[in-house]
């Protein structure tokens, strides 16, 4: 549901991006990375979030003879990221360029893999065995698409974007450390602990004069004067 989320602004700008594509490549990259930085911008947090606090969100929502998939919550909690990622480089660059066989070869093989990597994994590790499986196949998938993306597209994939947007999560890590026992315990302090990294990151952002919050700021005070 999360990484369904990252993906509506990608369907959003799917149009913008496939008309540009027709225009100028330069319009097209130029759009091709604002898709990328708002996945990743949006992503990661959230990717080290639900790593964080699904050990009181799994009990909060689900119930407690769900703990089990508290591991399964953190292990595909990667998909958040590599979901919205795995559909930008099919959709907005491989089906634009009418690669299609190029995306049926990668679907096939993920597909494999995925079959393979359960009859391996879920006999070890039972359900966990079957998450980690999934988190291998989108790894692999975004992988390939990669793979065959930059050859049309000389797109970054591990830019400075995602280096800073890690690197802006290192206080969710530090603040779980210290309060954990809390958060994991009692929902108050779990969804107290979430509004203040959610206000740390913003905080960051402002602070690094982020592109996308600037532009969001300009656009509300223009708003507001309207």
């Amino acid at each position: 549901m999360v990484s369904t989320l990252i993906e509506t602004v990608g369907i959003v700008l799917f149009p913008k991006i496939n008309i540009s594509a027709t225009v100028s490549q330069q319009e097209y990259y130029k759009n091709l990375k604002i898709n990328y930085d708002i996945i990743v911008l949006m992503g990661i947090p959230m990717v080290v979030g639900m790593c964080l606090v699904s050990g009181r969100l799994i009990p909060l929502f689900a119930g407690s003879q769900f703990m089990d998939a508290i591991m399964v919550s953190r292990i595909m909690s990667i998909i958040i990221l590599l979901g919205p990622l795995a559909d930008m480089l099919g959709s907005k660059i491989l089906l634009v360029y009418k690669k299609d066989n190029q995306l049926l070869l990668c679907s096939s093989i993920v597909a494999l893999a995925n079959i393979v990597l359960n009859y391996i994994f879920i006999p070890i590790w039972g359900i966990n065995g079957a998450a980690v499986a999934s988190a291998i196949c989108y790894v692999i998938a975004v992988t390939l698409r990669y793979f065959f993306s930059y050859k049309i597209v000389k797109f970054m994939l591990f830019s400075k974007s995602m280096i800073k947007y890690t690197l802006f999560t290192v206080p969710f890590v530090v603040l779980y450390i210290i309060f954990h026992k809390q958060i994991d315990t009692n929902n108050v302090w779990m969804f107290v602990y979430m509004g203040v990294c959610i206000l740390i990151y913003f905080i960051e952002l402002i602070i690094s004069k982020d592109y996308y919050v600037k532009m969001i700021i300009c656009k509300v005070f223009r708003k507001e004067n309207i």
